[in-house]
């Protein structure tokens, strides 16, 4: 905990930045619980909801006591009547989308482009890649979670 802050806050992180990301608004208020009857806060096992600034809501279901050959990420959005489920970032399917139903690629979680697109930004300048305050937001919000596993109530986003 003292050196990363544990897989919630090192990793789930980045689901967070995801939803918000898909919302295109900050995080409100975070409420996490976890597997066990008294999980530590560095807990692998957990479930995180998220209530955002616009009404949006997101989970993230985080879990490390799954089998193997499952996969290890599955990403769902749902809106306007429409689904559409990404499996370990190679699969997407669409519901509910006129003219689309599927698409197959390689693996890519988009790291490549992103230092491609730091290194051209701070050569040339431009926007941050991720807003600043949505950073923070983020941060924040995976604090939030922690504490909300300790407190067993929602946690306010400030």
């Amino acid at each position: 905990m003292e050196t990363g802050g544990g897989r919630i806050i090192g990793e789930a992180c980045h689901f967070i930045d995801l939803i918000t990301f898909f919302t295109g608004s900050k995080v409100k208020s975070v409420c996490m619980s976890a597997l066990g009857v008294n999980p530590e806060e560095n807990t692998d096992n957990a479930c995180i909801l998220l209530k955002y600034e616009n009404g949006d809501q997101g989970v993230i279901n985080y879990f490390s006591n799954g089998n193997k050959g499952y996969s290890k990420e599955r990403v769902e959005v749902y809106s306007q009547e429409k689904v559409m489920v990404l499996d370990n970032f190679r699969v997407l399917k669409g519901f509910g989308t006129k003219g689309f139903s599927s698409l197959k690629t390689k693996l890519d979680k988009g790291h490549k482009k992103q230092f491609q697109l730091l290194i051209e930004r701070s050569k040339s300048g431009g926007a941050a890649l991720i807003p600043f305050d949505e950073l923070v937001n983020t941060t924040k919000a995976s604090f939030a979670a922690v504490e909300s596993l300790k407190t067993k109530q929602w946690v306010e986003v400030k």
